[in-house]
């Protein structure tokens, strides 16, 4: 898996053709995906020591929007997408969602620093990066497909394999 920036509107919403499809409210509603993301990030900034504390800060913030129904709001390694048991301090995680609004599956992630290993600055590094070209509808990525197979679970309705 090769890493790129993820590509964002100017309103946060991670850039995809599927961004089309929604129409002003759906669209509005969508951006509860990237706050959920950066919820989780703040929450590892303030110091949450486990992915299911992460992970509840994510739902919480979805759950404000009753437009959006939450696929999935996790908290994976990087390298290989797998389930964490803890955080590793001074490491990095990847946070993952998708959701559905408007009849439109939008799938995000945020890459986050856990604090309190060498040389921590204590804090998240901001950014968020792409998982190979899933915002221009390329690649493996282009439909959640590595998420999707970490986490275990098959095709969406409507979705290829």
């Amino acid at each position: 898996m090769v890493g790129c920036p993820t590509v964002r509107e100017p309103d946060g919403l991670a850039r995809s053709s599927r961004n089309e499809r929604l129409d002003p409210a759906a669209r509005a509603a969508g951006l509860a995906l990237y706050r959920a993301l950066r919820a989780g990030e703040a929450a590892i900034e303030a110091g949450a020591t486990s992915p299911e504390a992460v992970e509840a800060a994510m739902a919480e913030v979805a759950a404000s929007e009753p437009a959006v129904r939450v696929d999935y709001l996790v908290v994976r390694d990087p390298a290989t997408l797998a389930p964490l048991r803890t955080l590793p301090a001074g490491g990095e995680v990847r946070l993952l969602g998708a959701l559905r609004v408007g009849g439109v599956r939008l799938i995000d992630n945020l890459a986050a620093t856990v604090p309190g290993g060498p040389g921590s600055s204590g804090g998240g590094h901001g950014g968020a990066a792409g998982l190979g070209g899933k915002e221009r509808g390329r690649g493996p990525g282009r439909r959640g497909g590595w998420a999707r197979r970490a986490l275990g679970s098959g095709p969406v309705e409507g979705e290829g394999a």
